[in-house]
């Protein structure tokens, strides 16, 4: 049974196929993550144990097989392309799932994030967000 993970970032799945692109997971995957926030360029909370991981960008054609994965997990990964990126790794995924497969994805809740704006200001908001 396989198994892919999108976008993984740190909170990665041990036993599925994790996919990320992007200067965080190069960093990690470079050993280069203590070094980012010693210079104070990246936040300490990513210098938690990453999973294993590939570096692979998921808005192009991924390398794996028509119908040959079983779940596909992306989480908060949609949210942070352009709707034509989103649609093409939408439209990857739809490729890569066997049928009958399962297909997770979560973003964020914009209502929330609407009513936490209105309820503290867009000071506090920006200062925390």
């Amino acid at each position: 049974m396989k198994k892919i993970n999108l976008g993984c970032g740190p909170s990665g799945i041990n036993g599925w196929i994790n996919y990320d692109w992007g200067l965080l997971p190069f960093l990690n995957k470079f050993n280069l993550l203590k070094f980012a926030v010693k210079l104070g360029l990246i936040d300490k909370s990513y210098l938690t144990k990453w999973p294993k991981f590939d570096l692979v960008d998921i808005r192009k054609k991924l390398a794996l097989d028509d119908d040959s994965i079983n779940f596909i997990y992306c989480s908060h990964v949609l949210e942070h392309f352009e709707r034509w990126e989103a649609k093409n790794i939408l439209l990857e995924s739809k490729r890569i799932l066997k049928k009958g497969g399962t297909i997770r994805i979560v973003l964020p809740d914009i209502d929330k994030i609407i009513k936490k704006y209105e309820e503290i200001g867009p000071d506090e908001f920006c200062r925390i967000w």
